[in-house]
């Protein structure tokens, strides 16, 4: 096998599992009940793409993997792709700088991601329509850790 046919099965490799976390989160509420909050696997996969694959990539993963997480949530249809398409661009650009070969750097720069996405979310608010406070987060989370 060549290098483009190489990189295309990585790409597809990536998309499918885009796509299978996604419906996974979907499909199985078991992991929003015990820990309390909604767990998001895209950061994550978008940390292995930005550090492992090319800009063409990130850039598939973003829109593919943010539409299908929009269209099977309740976000407005389309804010999803841009804030892991930043993130992954951010990552890819100093991935020469990050211990790219270490496994707990990626664990680190996953958890990161899946910090700072959803800073980039808009939020419902009652009354007052959709917008961007990206705090509610901490709070989903904080009193996920404070049930265990």
């Amino acid at each position: 096998m060549g290098d483009r046919s190489v990189r295309l099965f990585h790409l597809g490799a990536v998309l499918l599992l885009a796509l299978a976390f996604v419906f996974a989160q979907a499909a199985f509420t078991w992991p929003r009940r015990l820990l309390g909050a909604q767990v998001d696997l895209l950061p994550a996969l978008m940390t292995f793409t930005a550090l492992r694959l090319g800009v063409g990539s990130i850039v598939a993963l973003a829109f593919v993997g943010g539409l299908s997480l929009d269209a099977l949530s309740l976000n407005p249809l389309g804010v999803s792709p841009l804030p892991l398409c930043l993130v992954g661009m951010g990552l890819h650009m100093k991935r020469d700088q990050i211990l790219r070969d270490e496994v707990f750097a990626q664990f680190v720069l996953g958890v990161a991601a899946g910090v700072v996405v959803p800073l980039g979310l808009p939020e419902p608010r009652p009354g007052w329509g959709w917008g961007f406070c990206g705090i509610s987060w901490f709070w989903e989370w904080a009193g996920a850790w404070r049930r265990l």
